[in-house]
């Protein structure tokens, strides 16, 4: 309330600040899901940086509604006041924010409000950044029983970009499967989440012993047996997806067969090589 004061004579009426209202990001406010992006939210009467928090959270779960699912249940609504090490500086204008670390499960975008000594904003659009893959790598050549947990070898080049696919050796990337590749990108949401899931053509690695969750920017897989061209891979963060990055098994290689001169009136001839995939479907024809 305020208070005048005169000749002893008092009178007293209430006063109201308006509320904070933030400014609208066109697009909405992005940022990473490795957090620590700085964020800057601008407005206006944010206040002196006292009695004030800052919500993220999904609108789209309503709670009452049993038909609704809570993709981000754990995660949201999160709250940032002046006691959080979020939060970096305030004015009456504009609060810089590092971003929390985290994903956002639901392909729609969350919302950011602000209520200062009990008044609340209206709310705009922020999201995390969609995941994005940038590379397939080799990580661990040699067949493992599961997925290589050590650092990768090699220069991590993407998938053919430095071999002969059509050599004897090839790529490495044998029918027979075992060996380790790394997805590399950006924004796959926090490893232990468990909100990412990835896919070879139409199967899913579920196993611990055939996909490890390493960062926000790296996932491994251990490749099947099989065979085939421009199998696509790919990654889901909850309803989120990635753009899909294909692989390839090297191609069959012949190195004998025998007998080298079989009889003009038939006979049976045995083929030597490699990557002849593991099945008789997969290996296609013979010509």
């Amino acid at each position: 309330d305020f208070v005048l004061n005169v000749s002893h004579v008092e009178d007293e009426q209430s006063l109201k600040f308006f509320p904070p209202s933030l400014n609208p990001v066109e697009g909405g406010l992005l940022f990473g899901t490795e957090g620590g992006e700085e964020i800057i939210i601008k407005g206006n009467d944010f206040g002196v940086g006292k009695d004030f928090q800052v919500t993220i959270e999904d609108l789209n779960f309503d709670p009452d509604d049993q038909s609704s699912v809570n993709l981000n249940e754990g995660l949201f609504p999160a709250n940032f006041d002046e006691n959080s090490e979020n939060i970096k500086g305030f004015n009456h204008t504009f609060i810089k924010m590092s971003a929390p670390e985290g994903q956002n499960r639901r392909d729609k975008p969350l919302t950011m409000s602000l209520v200062v000594a009990g008044q609340k904003s209206n709310g705009i659009s922020v999201d995390y950044r969609p995941p994005s893959v940038e590379k397939l790598v080799m990580c661990k050549a040699d067949a493992l029983s599961s997925v290589h947990p050590y650092d990768c070898e090699g220069e991590m080049n993407s998938l053919g970009s430095d071999c002969d696919k059509y050599a004897k050796g090839g790529c490495g990337l044998t029918t027979e499967g075992g060996y380790t590749l790394a997805l590399i990108g950006m924004d796959f949401g926090d490893p232990e989440s468990g909100a990412q899931k990835v896919f070879f053509g139409d199967m899913e690695f579920k196993d611990d012993e055939d996909i490890l969750f390493v960062s926000h920017r790296e996932i491994r897989i251990r490749v099947p047996p099989g065979g085939g061209l421009d199998i696509p891979v790919k990654l889901m963060v909850g309803e989120r997806s990635a753009n899909e990055v294909l692989f390839s098994y090297d191609p069959p290689y012949i190195e004998d067969v025998t007998p080298d001169k079989p009889d003009a009136n038939g006979d049976f001839v045995t083929i030597h090589g490699v990557n002849f995939a593991p099945t008789l479907e997969l290996a296609g024809d013979i010509k």
